[in-house]
């Protein structure tokens, strides 16, 4: 092939190549999907069930000394730690955390620091449950609802649960 045809020739396989990982189900971005025309909904803001907020995974990294506490609770109320070993909650906790999941606020997007980074010596707090996510840091505007979260889940990472958990 001569060097005149190559840079269109490979233009065209490139072409071809990408178009080809496209699929026929998923339509472009931005266009409406919804068969009657109006546009998709948004974001939903009802307050989920409770079998929407657990299982949860919560996380704390972070910090001087580099700390990587992790969390599991189950629908149960059973809890496991990388700290200690599995209990379970009692039903007044499970249900303030449940309650404290379902906060409406937590399923809309949220602010991060101003920075982008976490903050020197700062932590790294992260929970997910199957109908939201959320990761915040040290650095980041205050979220009430999330703060709540937090606070039920420190505890439950600590060998003392009793220890009244540090404001984020």
């Amino acid at each position: 092939m001569t060097r005149r045809f190559a840079a269109p020739a490979l233009l065209l396989m490139l072409a071809i190549a990408v178009g080809g990982c496209a699929s026929a189900d998923t339509p472009p971005p931005g266009r409406n999907t919804s068969p009657t025309g109006t546009p998709p909904p948004g974001p939903d803001t009802s307050p989920p069930v409770a079998d929407e907020v657990l299982p949860l995974d919560f996380s704390r990294t972070g910090g001087l000394a580099g700390v990587d506490e992790q969390v599991r609770v189950g629908t149960d109320g059973t809890v496991t730690t990388s700290e200690r070993s599995p209990f379970r909650l009692d039903a007044d906790r499970l249900a303030a955390l449940r309650q404290a999941l379902s906060e409406p606020a937590l399923r809309s997007p949220a602010s991060r620091s101003a920075t982008g980074a976490v903050c020197s010596d700062g932590y790294l707090y992260r929970v997910r449950t199957p109908s939201w996510a959320r990761t915040a840091d040290d650095c980041a505007p205050r979220q009430p609802a999330f703060d709540r979260v937090v606070a039920l889940l420190l505890p439950l990472v600590r060998s003392d649960p009793a220890e009244t958990p540090s404001s984020r």
